[in-house]
């Protein structure tokens, strides 16, 4: 019996040797000929792509890898054999969920960020995953800590408690099989999101004569999960709290929040900011960033937190490291005419300007949104209790008068 284990130690996965058997199988029930052969082909293809991704991810997004794709599979193969290999939608959503992973399993563009990663199948196709795929506070650590919804780590199927037929419509309806005449039509709806690193989102759609997918767009988005807490329970505290966080990043030009979800009590909500361009994403990026400085600058009289040290540090060095090549260079060439010390003099001179601009444009950007920024800093210092983490990964965290400090870069979120 094979064994898919690639380079880490994830246990058995046979799922693909049931598929190759049900193929097998459907010879006997009259099946179309053809249809087997794409069936095999696209599978046989998919399992070599799977392999190699599992091999050359790290070990976590492997084992995420490994549990989503096991899961969906089964939930496929189970609709399947009970209606055996008819053309039919649900055999049409299976080549088109084919399709699908294969960009999201693209060593070169999937992000390595557990969030990120998981939403590419929850939030595309939540049928095949369990109606609790969704995330909710109740989930959320599971989802972090696994990377898969808690029905996924049960011993017993999701799939095995719903009806065959009622599974199958939902399956066809997700992947656009369905006539949606009848539901408000949302052109959202027809958009698969594929969720890469560096915080890029490509929307495309499933062309109907190939079942491959077509890109449309692409925009850059955070996933922030807001927690705010009062000693006192001040509803109008924390509500006026999150109306301010959430309105000065809605003020940034080309940039809108939804929620995703809010659970009140403590305020406990997660939120989308889409960004239509990489000028936006980076103007949201700089607010983060000063946000955090302004917080530390309140909180503890005056210090810069760890994370911006280390980058003041390592663009002092980064400066240091080319005066000295460049002097090393006009040593070495202490030979040569003076048309070309005059070059390397000049090439420095040019560079420390530019380094210069640089800075300086920086600083302006941090200045024009420092106003903006000061909203959601007010809003945060209104809460006892105060947790930002920006695609999964703590950011902010206020306690009272104390802030916390963290070494996360947010270059190195995605």
């Amino acid at each position: 019996m094979e064994v898919f284990t690639a380079k880490q130690d994830l246990g058995n996965i046979d799922i693909f040797k049931e598929l190759y058997e049900f193929a097998e199988n459907q010879k006997l029930q009259d099946a179309n000929g053809l249809t087997i052969i794409r069936f095999k082909e696209v599978t046989e293809a998919l399992e070599n792509q799977s392999r190699n991704f599992i091999g050359e991810s790290n070990k976590n997004i492997a084992r995420i890898t490994h549990s989503y794709l096991e899961t969906s599979l089964k939930v496929f193969l189970f609709v399947l054999k009970r209606g055996g290999m008819l053309h039919r939608p649900v055999l049409s959503a299976y080549f088109r969920y084919l399709s699908f992973l294969g960009l999201v399993l693209n060593i070169e563009t999937s992000t390595n960020n557990d969030l990120f990663f998981a939403r590419n199948f929850t939030v595309n196709f939540p049928s095949l995953f369990g109606p609790k795929a969704g995330y909710n506070s109740n989930y959320l650590k599971n989802h972090l800590n696994y990377g898969v919804p808690i029905e996924l780590l049960e011993k017993k199927p999701f799939y095995y408690e719903i009806d065959f037929k009622d599974l199958e419509r939902n399956i066809e309806y997700e992947f656009n099989l369905l006539d949606k005449t009848y539901s408000s039509y949302d052109k959202e709806m027809e958009m698969i999101n594929i969720f890469h690193k560096d915080f890029l989102v490509q929307q495309f759609v499933f062309n109907p004569n190939t079942d491959n997918l077509i890109f449309q767009n692409d925009y850059y988005e955070y996933i922030i999960d807001i927690s705010l807490e009062n000693h006192e329970k001040d509803a109008q505290m924390m509500a006026s709290a999150l109306f301010k966080i959430l309105s000065s990043i809605s003020s940034v030009e080309n940039v809108s929040t939804q929620f995703e979800h809010l659970e009140l009590g403590s305020i406990l909500a997660r939120i989308r900011v889409k960004m239509k361009d990489f000028v936006a994403k980076n103007e949201v990026r700089n607010f983060f960033i000063l946000l955090r400085e302004l917080l530390f600058g309140v909180l503890t009289n005056g210090k810069t937190s760890a994370v911006e040290t280390l980058k003041k540090i390592a663009e002092i060095d980064k400066l240091d490291a080319e005066r000295k090549l460049i002097r090393k260079r006009l040593v070495e060439e202490n030979n040569e005419d003076e048309v070309m010390k005059h070059r390397l003099l000049e090439i420095e001179r040019k560079q420390l300007e530019n380094r210069k601009l640089d800075i300086q444009n920086t600083a302006a950007q941090l200045a024009n949104l420092k106003t903006v920024v000061e909203l959601a800093k007010d809003g945060i210092l209104e809460a006892d209790l105060t947790k930002v983490d920006l695609n999964g990964i703590s950011f902010i965290n206020t306690h009272g008068e104390k802030i916390v400090d963290s070494d996360e870069d947010i270059d190195k979120m995605t």
